[in-house]
C-alpha cells in the first residue's frame, strides 16, 4: 500500500489554487528544489503571511524539498522569487528553467493582475544562480490585458525568447534584444494571429502554437522564429511529453481517455496508436487534471486513483493512492516518489497540504554535482545495476504539458551510476 508523508502545508485554508503551476527543477538547474505560485482563492483577507488586498494577493516560492519536516504556516520555509511575500503577479501561465553561461535562470509568464481573469501580460527573468537570494534581471510588461493563459518559452540554441502579446501576436526577442526592450510589444513580430493562442513546447527547438478559436495546431521552428506548417491531432486531443515521445491523448465526449496516439516529437510522425482497453475516466470537471509522462508511462491521477499507463507494453494498471489529490497541477516525481498536494473544497483546488507519496516498489535516480554522476538506487537504497536512463534535453514545460528532446540513452554499471560529466544544458533523466 503507498504511504504517504506531509511535508509541509502552505496554508490552512481548503481554497488554494497552484495556478497549474508546480514544478521540480532540475538535476543541472538546482537538484532537490520545486517553484509554485499559490494564492487563496476565495478566502485571502487570512492570509498566514500577511497578504489581504488585491491584487496583492499572490505568492511565488521557491522551496528546497529537504527543508520540508511537516512545517505549517507561517512557518513553511521557502524563498519569495520576486523578492517580496505578497506581490501582484498571476502566473496563469508557466516557469522555465535554464543555464545560460554558466548561471540559473526562471523565465516566468503569466502577468499583472488586473481584474478577475484579466492580466497585463509580463516576462521576468530571474538570477537563481543563488537560490536564497534570487534577483529580477529583467521585467517586461505588454500595453494591454487579455483574459487568458500567457506562455513564455525560451529556445537555449538561439538565446531567443516567445511570448503572445495581448493583441494576439507571436513576438520573439533574443536575449540582448529582451534586455533592451521597454514593452513586449517591442519584440519582433513573427505572425498576427489576432486571438486567443496557446505556446505548447516540444523539444528544445520546436514548439505548437494552438490557435484557440480555429482548433489548429501550426509548428514553431524556435531556432529560426518561422512557422513551418500545421498539426492535426485525433478529436479530443491533449499533448503530454516525456523525454522519449509525444503523446496525444484522445478523449471522448466525456473527456475520458480511450487511446494513445506516439508521435516522434521532432518529425510529428505517428509512429502508434495504444486503443486503451476500457476509457480510462476523467476528472470532475474534466479539465482538473493531474498527468505527466515518464519515458513509456503516462500517469493520470483522478481522486485517490493512479492510472499507469504503460504504452510500450499497452497495459493500463490503477493504484490506489492514499489521499485525494488536486487537479491541474503537474504530477512531479521525487527520488522515486509522487509530489502530490491534497484536494481541497473543490474541483482543482488543495487544502494547502504538499505530500511524498511512496509506491510500494520503485526505483529512482539521483544526481551528484560533485560527481557529476547519476546513480539508481530501489527503494531500500540499493544501487541497481543494469538499469537503462533516458537523458534528455528539458523543454520549456507549459500547464501540465512538458518534457524533453531525447537526447542519449546510458546504462548504469555495477554501482548502480553513470558518468554524465559531457553532458550540458538543461537535463532531464528518466528511468
Amino acid at each position: 500500500m503507498p504511504t504517504a508523508t506531509q511535508l509541509a502545508r502552505i496554508s490552512a485554508a481548503t481554497d488554494i489554487d497552484l495556478n497549474q503551476n508546480l514544478r521540480e527543477l532540475s538535476a543541472i538547474v538546482l537538484p532537490g528544489w520545486v517553484v509554485f505560485p499559490w494564492y487563496r482563492d476565495t478566502t485571502y483577507g487570512s492570509d498566514e503571511y500577511g497578504c489581504t488586498s488585491i491584487p496583492n494577493i499572490f505568492h511565488l516560492w521557491l522551496v528546497d524539498l529537504s527543508q520540508l519536516n511537516g512545517q505549517t504556516p507561517p512557518n513553511v520555509p521557502h524563498v519569495n522569487v520576486l523578492g517580496s511575500e505578497c506581490v501582484d503577479h498571476w502566473l496563469w501561465g508557466n516557469i522555465v528553467a535554464f543555464v545560460r553561461q554558466g548561471k540559473k535562470y526562471l523565465v516566468i509568464g503569466g502577468g499583472r493582475y488586473e481584474g478577475a481573469n484579466t492580466i497585463t501580460p509580463r516576462l521576468i527573468i530571474v538570477d537563481i544562480t543563488d537560490p536564497n537570494n534570487p534577483q529580477v534581471v529583467k521585467q517586461l510588461e505588454d500595453t494591454g490585458t487579455k483574459s487568458s493563459a500567457h506562455h513564455v518559452l525560451y529556445c537555449p540554441k538561439s538565446d531567443t525568447f516567445y511570448v503572445v502579446t495581448s493583441d494576439g501576436v507571436l513576438r520573439k526577442g533574443t536575449w540582448d534584444e529582451v534586455m533592451n526592450a521597454t514593452s513586449l510589444r517591442d519584440l519582433t513580430a513573427v505572425k498576427d494571429y489576432g486571438t486567443v493562442v496557446a505556446l505548447i513546447a516540444l523539444t528544445q527547438t520546436k514548439a505548437l502554437v494552438y490557435n484557440d478559436s480555429q482548433g489548429i495546431y501550426e509548428i514553431l521552428n524556435m531556432e529560426t522564429g518561422q512557422i513551418e506548417g500545421t498539426f492535426t491531432p485525433p478529436s479530443g486531443h491533449f499533448p503530454v511529453t516525456s523525454t522519449k515521445k509525444l503523446y496525444i491523448l484522445e478523449r471522448d465526449e466525456n473527456a475520458n481517455i480511450v487511446a494513445v496516439h506516439v508521435y516522434d516529437p521532432d518529425t510529428l510522425t505517428e509512429e502508434k496508436v495504444f486503443n486503451l482497453p476500457s476509457p480510462v475516466p476523467a476528472p470532475s470537471p474534466a479539465w482538473a487534471l493531474a498527468v505527466a509522462a515518464v519515458g513509456d508511462v503516462i500517469l493520470w491521477i483522478v481522486d485517490n486513483t493512479l492510472y499507469v499507463i504503460d504504452v510500450a507494453n499497452e497495459t493500463v494498471n490503477t493504484v490506489t493512492l492514499p489521499i485525494n489529490v488536486s487537479g491541474t497541477v503537474p504530477i512531479n516525481m521525487y527520488e522515486g516518489a509522487l509530489l502530490l498536494f491534497e484536494k481541497g473544497d473543490h474541483c482543482a483546488l488543495t487544502n494547502g497540504w504538499l505530500y511524498k507519496v511512496v509506491l510500494d516498489a520503485y526505483v529512482y535516480a539521483r544526481y551528484d554535482p560533485s560527481t557529476k554522476k547519476v546513480c539508481v538506487y530501489d527503494e531500500a537504497g540499493n544501487p541497481v545495476a543494469n538499469r537503462t536512463l533516458y537523458i534528455g534535453e528539458i523543454t520549456p514545460a507549459t500547464w501540465n504539458r512538458g518534457g524533453a528532446t531525447p537526447k542519449v540513452t546510458r546504462t548504469t554499471g555495477s554501482d548502480g551510476c553513470v558518468d554524465i560529466s559531457d553532458l550540458t544544458g538543461m537535463l532531464r533523466i528518466e528511468l
